[in-house]
């Protein structure tokens, strides 16, 4: 029932009492189904207007996890049996395309359940090919040309990575990058030669200049004597000198 008179400043407020509840939310009447109990008062019953429902196109949305399937399952449910157990409409024929299978267990008891592969308690899905379109029964029985076009495609791409890896064309372009590398490692080795080289160069020419340096010292120790201040940094190679 639409709202046609809204509150004004100042009027008064009343709690809404169970009796009030009932009337929003449906009353025992031919037709109308009970989906479940009302969240803010358990005691009263949520009950919708069956042909309203099944005559115009409804939808259950919500996000994943809310509660969609077991929204419909108890739709289901309520509209197959009342809550004593007993069926609300026997005449109703519902037809349900579980394509995710997310039904079947639930409502087992109250359906019966076609599948291709029918389990323990479930009948075979059978389909007359009269009920079937020309055009989705060949695609059935062939396939589907756009599939068929797909996989002549791929297996020609196939046949042509193998004729490429097999032939002359891929043995050349591996020979190619081996001998680049190759190449690089000899210019490597040739550089670290060179670099020792030099090293032990510079190495024997500081090696000469210590020498040289600890000698000056010692040698002016042996004419000073003790007046001369001592430099540690040359007494060690003077002693290491020494014991070598």
């Amino acid at each position: 029932m639409p709202i046609d008179k809204y509150p004004a400043i100042n009027d008064e407020v009343h709690l809404v009492t169970d009796e009030d509840l009932a009337k929003i939310y449906g009353t025992a009447e031919r037709g109308q189904v009970v989906i479940g109990r009302l969240a803010g008062a358990e005691s009263i019953p949520v009950r919708i207007d069956l042909d309203r429902l099944v005559t115009r196109h409804s939808a259950v949305l919500g996000s994943t996890g809310a509660g969609k399937s077991t929204t419909i399952a108890s739709l289901l449910r309520a509209i197959a049996h009342s809550s004593d157990g007993n069926p609300a409409f026997p005449s109703t024929r519902i037809l349900l395309l579980d394509i995710h299978g997310e039904y079947g267990t639930a409502l087992k008891s109250i359906a019966k359940v076609f599948r291709v592969t029918p389990s323990k308690g479930e009948e075979p899905l059978l389909i007359p090919y009269w009920a079937i379109d020309t055009t989705e029964l060949l695609s059935f029985l062939m396939g589907r040309l756009e599939a068929r076009v797909s996989q002549e495609g791929q297996q020609t791409k196939t046949e042509q990575v193998y004729q490429y890896l097999t032939g002359p064309r891929f043995r050349h372009r591996v020979e190619a990058i081996v001998e680049r590398f190759s190449e690089m490692q000899d210019d490597l080795n040739r550089e670290r030669k060179a670099t020792m080289r030099l090293w032990a160069k510079r190495e024997a020419q500081i090696q000469g200049v210590i020498d040289s340096t600890v000698g000056m010292y010692g040698d002016l120790q042996g004419i000073a004597g003790r007046a001369m201040q001592e430099i540690p940094a040359l007494e060690t190679p003077l002693i290491e000198s020494q014991e070598d």
